[in-house]
């Protein structure tokens, strides 16, 4: 493989793992990311799941979410594999649930712990604390946790408690932002036809600014634009909006 920065990769894998690597400049094989090693394939599997928000537009779970077992894989999935079989992502960082089960994926150390208005009933983990590649800790509940999960606003949005009027909404102050994420009724609609829209945020002077501009493909559409601040946001298509939800940079 050829890289930037003149570089070549060389590389013998064999049976899901990497036998022998050769980087030329040796200076760049820091740079190298090993994706086929079992943190990174555990990781990489836990961050699909967790992802996956396909349920809150109602549509089926991606099938790229789903584990298939491999060589590297295989051990660590018969063990813990209950946390990421027929589960659903919660709008939560790292959760995942199933009834009234909710697994807590601490990819990147301990995160806060899901509230919901049932009763806990048993608090466990499954892996020990702090063990690599993934801590994973099993909450279940009295009662499904689903009506809550759904209703739960995304993590961090901005936008989750505003009110969406004619594609128009006020975030109370201005803020910043980086992402959009939108759904829409588009019945009827044909693979490969998009139907254009523009992102507008208002100005100091009360004028309207495209941020972005582009088509949506289907019903749903998730973007990162570029940093932009403001309180007023608008979102300007030939089509009833469902969801509109804009995102602050992560630190």
């Amino acid at each position: 493989m050829h890289a930037a920065g003149n570089t070549t990769v060389e590389c013998e894998y064999h049976d899901g793992k990497v036998k022998s690597l050769k980087v030329t400049p040796k200076s760049r094989k820091a740079d190298i990311v090993d994706m086929s090693s079992l943190d990174n394939r555990v990781r990489t599997m836990v961050s699909v799941a967790c992802a996956d928000r396909n349920y809150l537009f109602g549509l089926p779970p991606m099938l790229d979410g789903l584990p298939n077992p491999g060589k590297t894989t295989g051990p660590w999935l018969a063990k813990y594999g209950e946390s990421l079989r027929g589960v659903r992502a919660g709008p939560w960082p790292g959760c995942v649930f199933r009834d009234n089960v909710v697994y807590v994926h601490m990819l990147h150390g301990p995160i806060e712990r899901p509230a919901f208005p049932v009763r806990l009933v048993s608090s466990k983990y499954l892996t020990g604390q702090g063990e690599k590649p993934d801590t994973i800790l099993k909450l279940e509940f009295d009662q499904s946790v689903e009506t809550f999960a759904l209703a739960a606003p995304s993590q961090g949005a901005l936008a989750a408690d505003k009110k969406l009027v004619n594609g128009e909404m006020d975030l109370g102050v201005p803020a910043t932002f980086d992402r959009v994420e939108f759904t829409i009724d588009n019945p009827g609609h044909h693979r490969g036809q998009g139907r254009p829209f523009k992102l507008q945020a208002q100005q100091a002077d009360g004028s309207w600014r495209t941020i972005f501009q582009g088509a949506v493909y289907g019903s749903i559409f998730s973007k990162r634009v570029e940093p932009v601040t403001a309180q007023h946001v608008r979102l300007k298509i030939d089509a009833a909006i469902r969801h509109l939800d804009v995102f602050p940079p992560i630190q």
